[in-house]
């Protein structure tokens, strides 16, 4: 076990038992999303200002407002390891109504749409931003309406702020599909790895042939990453320089060790909780060794990956066992 990324999890651990009284009365999954945010930017919680952040989203929100919903604890915990929360509030209220006049959800998944946007996106681009977001979407929904949905407005975002061409993000996304699909079906977990590949702007025959290569090592492990769109983290990780059998390795390592943690047992959380918190600590080592990691919070893989796992785990009921 590396000892940079054990120091860590033992971190996750012990922050997820002192959250455990912080988040008592709300949904049981958000102490482990706390845990592993607060942990992999190896940072202590201020009880106070957690506190703080939580009545200004309360102060300045209506009582049926999107920003109230399961989502709320995750948005008191981003906005709490923020260096200017109030302002980063402000201009999430101005992006969220800018994406609801779009015709975008009224929902949890928009919220930390209007996150992203305004932790990534230029402040006087927000308008330009959600407007060309609506264009992907559309075009994505036109191509596929039954896989297309609030569950990739983060995926859209990323895509739009990076300034990826929507006609070549359509066209590539077809391509992936194509290459892809014989291994992860045709639905949702299909989507979310062709939207991660064409995220990294790699070669994409490139980055499926090593994906294939991963899941195959892995699926050899006995350890199968799919479900509520996990696979997506198998491109996140194709996406370094390493060696599919080392990755592999360092995944099954990480998983076996996660499950031995009090309160990361099966009884407490189910498999795709422990991949992805693999997931999130192996990229978050892997950058450290590449000399990457200068701004996390604008990084695509390790921005990405949290989003995902914040997202996995405060607005799907059937993720962690309560």
């Amino acid at each position: 076990m590396n000892t940079e990324i054990e120091y860590k999890l033992r971190k996750m651990l012990e922050l997820k038992n002192q959250f455990k009284d912080i988040f008592q009365w709300d949904n049981g999954s958000v102490k482990y999303v706390a845990a592993i945010l607060y942990a992999v930017e190896d940072q202590n919680f201020n009880a106070e200002k957690l506190e703080r952040m939580r009545q200004l989203i309360l102060s300045e929100t209506k009582r049926f407002s999107a920003f109230r919903s399961s989502f709320l604890p995750i948005l008191a915990i981003l906005l709490a390891l923020s260096q200017n929360p109030e302002e980063l509030f402000a201009d999430m209220k101005e992006i969220f109504d800018l994406l609801r006049n779009e015709k975008f959800h009224d929902g949890a998944l928009t919220v930390a749409m209007a996150y992203y946007i305004a932790v990534c996106g230029e402040k006087s681009k927000y308008r330009e931003i959600v407007q060309n977001c609506r264009t992907l979407y559309k075009q994505m929904r036109k191509n596929h309406p039954i896989l297309t949905g609030a569950d990739d407005y983060l995926d859209i975002a990323m895509m739009v702020i990076r300034g990826i061409d929507t006609d070549a993000a359509i066209m590539r996304m077809e391509k992936i599909y194509t290459r892809l699909q014989g291994n992860f079906g045709k639905g949702n977990e299909l989507q979310a790895i062709a939207s991660a590949i064409v995220l990294l702007e790699e070669d994409d025959d490139d980055l499926c042939s090593k994906v294939l290569a991963l899941d195959r090592e892995l699926t050899e492990r006995s350890c199968k990453i799919r479900g509520e769109g996990t696979a997506a983290g198998l491109a996140v990780l194709a996406g370094f320089e390493e060696d599919e059998n080392d990755i592999a390795d360092a995944l099954t390592e990480l998983i076996g060790y996660i499950k031995t943690l009090d309160g990361y047992d099966e009884d407490s959380v189910d498999d795709i909780v422990r991949y992805m918190i693999a997931v999130v600590f192996l990229i978050d080592y892997l950058l450290s060794v590449y000399g990457e990691k200068s701004d996390t919070e604008n990084h695509l893989l390790i921005t990405k990956t949290l989003c995902f796992m914040v997202l996995l785990v405060s607005c799907s009921s059937t993720t962690i066992l309560l």
